[in-house]
């Protein structure tokens, strides 16, 4: 900065006054001058954030920021130079991130909390686009990050997605419509939420029984009106992963930071009729070794399903999936 220091001179405004000259510091020139080394100087700062990588989830550095205190800088050159001074050290203000490397670290996705996954052969549909479709889908789910407190939303991310038109149930009749199989990728993350001790903010279930998925753990998705959500209710990170199999499944697992939380899922049918089914699923939750929650926490009524030649499937005409496929 020295040698700016000495060109300061150019930003020097000299008029007369009084019968003398006066000298003064004109500081916009001041600050054309020195825009450079400013810019050089100011630094802006930068939080930590996370990478999700096959291995796990990475920590990019953060970096704290600088800023030249201009004024008073100029403040004190315009005084030093009338005294002949020829160096200054120039004021900086620092700037932390909210996030910094070491709270980052302290907050990623370690352990694995919640897991689940569902057979696709099962479906009535077994083309390929619907196992394409399950895959743009959990594509566009997998890798997602979500901060302490923030609510997963199936749609946000899964909507914006072109898919090609399979078989669908609107109604409980089967029919073809853009998008058949979404609703087992969101059936699954659904049940891997529910085993990592999640919030479930909002599930709907299906109008019918469907033999991928267990009674009463399902939880059907429509754009622009039923969506799966769950809030990250631990103290860190979550990373949520969807995949499809070549096996035949389609898995989820969320990894967060470890809560001592361990979630035990049920389903049983109150009845099953030919026309309809009505099932209770319950959910006990362990926290550090003591049970906190033991009890119902859903009951579905479905209705038979009407498949795409008109014909009546009765819920006693299906198989119930297994409650751990």
């Amino acid at each position: 900065m020295d040698a700016h220091a000495r060109g300061a001179g150019q930003a020097l405004n000299v008029a007369p006054k009084d019968g003398g000259l006066e000298v003064a510091l004109d500081r916009e020139k001041l600050r054309t001058l020195l825009a450079g080394p400013i810019e050089e100087l100011n630094v802006a700062p930068r939080e930590a954030s996370f990478v999700p990588e096959a291995a796990g989830v990475t920590v990019t550095e953060s970096r704290t920021g600088r800023a030249v205190q201009e004024d008073e800088f100029f403040a004190d050159l315009e005084a030093g130079l009338f005294e002949g001074k020829r160096e200054y050290e120039i004021p900086v203000a620092t700037d932390e991130p909210e996030l910094t490397t070491a709270e980052a670290e302290g907050l990623k996705p370690t352990d694995l909390l919640g897991s689940y996954r569902t057979d696709y052969t099962l479906s009535s549909d077994k083309s390929p686009e619907r196992v394409e479709n399950l895959r743009i889908a959990s594509n566009a789910i997998s890798g997602t990050l979500l901060a302490p407190g923030e609510v997963f939303s199936f749609n946000e991310l899964a909507a914006p997605l072109k898919y090609n038109e399979t078989h669908v149930i609107v109604d409980g009749k089967e029919t073809t419509a853009d998008g058949g199989g979404l609703c087992q990728v969101a059936s699954t993350l659904f049940n891997a939420a529910n085993y990592a001790g999640l919030e479930i903010v909002e599930r709907n279930a299906h109008f019918s029984e469907l033999p991928y998925i267990r009674p009463g753990m399902d939880a059907t998705v429509w754009f622009g009106a039923l969506d799966m959500r769950f809030r990250n209710t631990t103290d860190g990170y979550l990373l949520v992963q969807e995949s499809v199999g070549e096996d035949g499944y389609v898995y989820a697992n969320i990894y967060g930071r470890p809560t001592g939380t361990q979630v035990q899922m049920n389903s049983e049918p109150n009845f099953r009729g030919e026309d309809a089914s009505e099932w209770v699923t319950y959910k006990t939750i362990e926290e550090d070794g003591k049970v906190t929650f033991d009890g119902p926490v859903y009951t579905t009524s479905y209705d038979a399903l009407i498949d795409e030649h008109g014909k009546k499937i009765p819920p006693t005409d299906l198989t119930p999936a297994p409650v751990i496929p």
